[in-house]
C-alpha cells in the first residue's frame, strides 16, 4: 500500500512531467527556441544508443574511472563535470514551481535541477536536469556537448561541501516534443534506481517555428559498487 507521502509525490511528479511534455512547459517552450550561430540544418545527429551498464563501464576512461569520486549521501548539485565531451564544468542551479514544472535558466547561467526531483546519492529516482543547447545571438548554450555523449562517458555532479558522486553514460535517445509525454513517465520517475537524466532539445530545426522538434535525452547510472570489478591497475 502507498504512503501518503508516496502519493503526494506521484502527483508532484505528474505535474512536473506533464510541463516537461507539453508545449506550454518550461522545458518544451524554454529549451525549444533555440538557435545559435552554426546552421541548424548543419547541426551533427545526436547519435543514439542504449547499452547495459558493464558495458558503459567497459568503455569508460579507466583512469577516470579508477578515481571517480563517491558521496553515497544525498547533496544538492551545484555544477557537473563531463570531460568527455568537453564541459569542464557546468553551474547547476535548483529550478522548479510550487507546480512541480522544471524551469530553463538563462542560457549563461548554467543547467536547472529540478528540485522536486532526486538528489545525487539518494540511492533511487531521477536527479533531473535541463539547458539550452544554444541560443540566437548567443551561440552554443551550456547543454550543447550533450549530442556527443556516448557509452561510457563520465560525469561528475558536485555539492556545495566538498560532495562529489560520479555517473556513467548508459543512454542517449532523441524524442519528438510532440511525443516525449508518451515516455516521460519512465525516463523521470521518482522510482527505480538513481540515474542522472539530462534534457536538451535536437532532432531537427524548424525554421517556421524557430525550434528545434525533439528534445535529447542523456541517462547515466551511477558507477559506485561496480567500479572495481570493471578496472585494471
Amino acid at each position: 500500500m502507498e504512503t501518503t507521502e508516496v502519493r503526494r509525490s506521484r502527483r508532484r511528479l505528474a505535474v512536473g512531467l506533464a510541463g516537461i511534455g507539453v508545449a506550454a512547459s518550461s522545458i518544451v517552450v524554454g529549451v525549444a527556441g533555440l538557435l545559435g550561430w552554426f546552421s541548424p540544418s548543419g547541426a551533427p545527429d545526436a547519435k543514439q544508443f542504449s547499452v547495459k551498464t558493464s558495458t558503459a563501464l567497459a568503455a569508460a576512461p579507466k583512469q577516470q574511472l579508477a578515481n571517480a569520486p563517491d558521496t553515497p549521501t544525498p547533496f544538492i548539485p551545484m555544477s557537473v563535470s563531463i570531460p568527455g565531451v568537453g564541459i569542464g564544468s557546468v553551474k547547476v542551479t535548483p529550478e522548479g514551481d510550487p507546480g512541480g514544472v522544471l524551469g530553463v535558466p538563462a542560457i549563461q547561467d548554467g543547467w536547472g535541477w529540478w528540485y522536486g526531483g532526486a538528489e545525487p546519492g539518494a540511492g533511487k529516482g531521477a536527479i533531473l536536469m535541463d539547458g539550452h543547447v544554444d541560443w540566437y545571438g548567443y551561440g552554443n548554450g551550456p547543454a550543447h556537448q550533450i549530442w556527443y555523449v556516448k557509452p561510457g562517458t563520465l560525469a561528475t555532479v558536485y555539492g556545495p561541501n566538498g560532495e562529489a558522486r560520479t555517473y556513467v553514460a548508459v543512454s542517449l535517445q532523441t524524442y519528438l516534443k510532440t511525443a516525449l509525454s508518451t515516455v516521460a513517465g519512465d525516463l523521470f520517475s521518482q522510482q527505480g534506481p538513481e540515474r542522472l537524466v539530462i534534457v536538451t532539445c535536437g532532432g531537427s530545426f524548424d525554421y517556421a517555428a524557430g525550434s528545434w522538434n525533439s528534445n535529447v535525452i542523456a541517462t547515466f547510472v551511477p558507477v559506485d559498487g561496480v567500479v572495481a570489478t570493471h578496472t585494471t591497475p
